[in-house]
């Protein structure tokens, strides 16, 4: 199994990502393949999960970030495709006065933390992820950008097994071993990941 740049870029949005996973082939299974997204996710600075973040749209709103111009603008398309599938659970119960709500709490959030709010939607109902963003605003910045990284590594994991799989990334079963998958290798590297909090108020300033 071979994954090009531009697919490693739908996949998730960080050059460094997209580079490392492409070259990393050929994978032998989806195991393999999902073993290195997630060994090469947690690697790669926190600048790139930065820039990976900012690819998201914001739930009910806009994408925040610019594309990668590096990139085929057939992968642009495939990644918002992608967004809108995970988000259509919350698209589908959104209502006037919650749209409102998520806009003001995601600027919120924002101007706390420096990044989107990132939450693996799938499924989720609009209310549903309004709690969640609620409750992850008063942590520390860099225990949110861990819970980010390691939600953005669960849309990783679905998206690649949809990939190689070609089957819906919306499938029950893909999304029950991402999210089992991703909460593990978050709750193994949070010792090391800690580090990486000293330069957070650059990064992150608070409100």
């Amino acid at each position: 199994m071979n994954i090009t740049y531009d697919q490693a870029f739908t996949l998730c949005a960080s050059k460094e990502f997209a580079t490392r996973l492409s070259t990393a082939g050929p994978f032998p299974d989806l195991e393999a393949a999902l073993h290195a997204a997630r060994s090469i996710w947690w690697s790669v600075p926190v600048t790139e999960w930065l820039a990976a973040f900012s690819a998201h749209p914001r739930i009910g709103g806009q994408r925040f970030g610019n594309p990668d111009s590096n990139s085929h603008p057939s992968s642009h398309k495939a990644f918002d495709a992608h967004s809108s599938t995970e988000q259509a659970a919350a698209s589908s119960s959104m209502t006037p006065s919650l749209q409102e709500e998520l806009a003001r709490w995601n600027q919120q959030y924002y101007d706390k933390f420096g990044h989107v709010f990132l939450i693996c939607a799938k499924g989720r109902p609009a209310q549903d992820i309004l709690a969640s963003l609620q409750a992850r605003y008063h942590r520390l910045p860099y225990e949110e950008l861990q819970t980010a990284a390691g939600e953005q590594m669960k849309i990783t994991e679905q998206r690649l097994t949809g990939l190689l799989e070609g089957a819906p990334t919306g499938t029950l079963d893909a999304q029950g071993r991402a999210h089992a998958r991703a909460n593990q290798e978050l709750h193994e590297t949070s010792t090391q990941q800690s580090s990486r909090s000293l330069c957070m108020p650059l990064i992150c300033p608070l409100s």
